[in-house]
């Protein structure tokens, strides 16, 4: 015989009120939190070639920085679009800073990798040192490392910036 929902309604009163003194929740009430509806999407191979890309970014030159906050073109495996991922462990930009520009000092819980794609005067200050990034450089930033990006060269700077979790 089946059981009417009005029929289990005070016990699962009693239960709920029992389980949160307890810091327990129902499995039925937070499924949802940790339980896929679908198998995760799968990052696929992918290239992205700086001919195609360096156009896009020049015309990230006409947006200001107080508009935008970073000139930044985040990079979407195609297994993974529309999400900002290259992998679902790594997201990823191409940026470009004009003379001059820096972005606010800030920190976050993922390491960082910036390897210059083009440009002189690059830089980034990792826990406040100044690390001089050009075309082939690398720096590598800490995750919870304190750290800022920015431009003192002549021209604009573009880099590869990675993120990873």
């Amino acid at each position: 015989m089946a059981t009417r929902e009005s029929d289990t309604r005070p016990c699962l009163e009693e239960l709920r009120r029992q389980a949160n003194k307890l810091h327990l929740i129902e499995f039925w009430e937070s499924r949802s939190v940790f339980e896929l509806p679908a198998p995760p999407r799968r990052a696929v191979p992918y290239c992205w070639k700086w001919a195609d890309l360096y156009p896009l970014m020049l015309k990230t030159l006409e947006m200001s920085v107080e508009r935008s906050f970073r000139r930044s073109l985040m990079f979407s495996n195609p297994g993974l679009y529309p999400q900002p991922f290259l992998t679902p462990a790594l997201n990823g930009a191409c940026s470009v800073y004009l003379p001059g520009e820096v972005a606010p000092v800030h920190r976050h819980t993922p390491s960082a990798s910036r390897f210059g794609l083009e440009g002189v005067g690059g830089f980034t200050t990792v826990d406040g040192e100044k690390c001089r990034m050009t075309r082939g450089d690398l720096i590598v930033t800490p995750r919870g490392a304190w750290h800022d990006l920015g431009n003192d060269g002549d021209e604009p700077i573009f880099f590869l910036d990675i993120v990873n979790d």
